[in-house]
């Protein structure tokens, strides 16, 4: 693959508080690009933007990825605040160490909700943006899509569905 030069790039970045989301954003920033920042906690993404240089670099929306209204809302203003979105970063995740026997299927549709159809809410809220410049869907995925551990079936499962959601989208586009 080509190097993909970050200077001036917009990447919009779901779950961007988190260890990892905070770790990719301050990297990328570092590569020069600006930050779209979404994330469910709005105290704590709008702390993590201020950290990262305030507006003109990077910027926060709260965001829940169980909403296809919040996604486009956060991602068609992001995009209008930095004349576009160049590449999107599906990163929001969660996890609940539980046996089948005893998990609720609540906590079950959560993990499913959030980590595998929030990325399919989250390129498909960034695809006419990211179409337009002719950047990149990323989705973070897990060795968890390939090593299936107990008392994980419902992160296990998303995870290989996201590695199959890729797959079809790259595929597509």
């Amino acid at each position: 693959m080509p190097h993909y030069d970050l200077r001036g790039r917009v990447v919009a970045i779901t779950g961007a508080t988190g260890g990892l989301g905070s770790a990719v954003a301050r990297k990328l920033l570092e590569h020069g690009a600006r930050l779209a920042l979404f994330d469910v906690d709005e105290a704590a993404v709008m702390r993590l933007a201020q950290s990262l240089g305030g507006i003109e670099r990077a910027r926060g929306w709260r965001v829940d990825v169980r909403s296809y209204d919040d996604v486009k809302a956060a991602m068609d203003a992001s995009a209008a605040h930095f004349g576009g979105i160049d590449v999107v970063i599906a990163n929001a995740g969660v996890d609940e160490v539980s046996p089948m026997a005893s998990m609720s299927p609540v906590a079950f549709e959560r993990v499913i909700d959030i980590n595998l159809i929030g990325v399919w809410r989250t390129m498909k809220a960034g695809l006419p943006h990211v179409a337009k410049k002719r950047g990149y869907l990323m989705a973070i995925s897990s060795m968890a899509a390939f090593v299936h551990s107990p008392l994980q079936a419902h992160y296990t499962s998303s995870k290989a569905g996201v590695w199959a959601l890729c797959d079809s989208v790259r595929l597509e586009v």
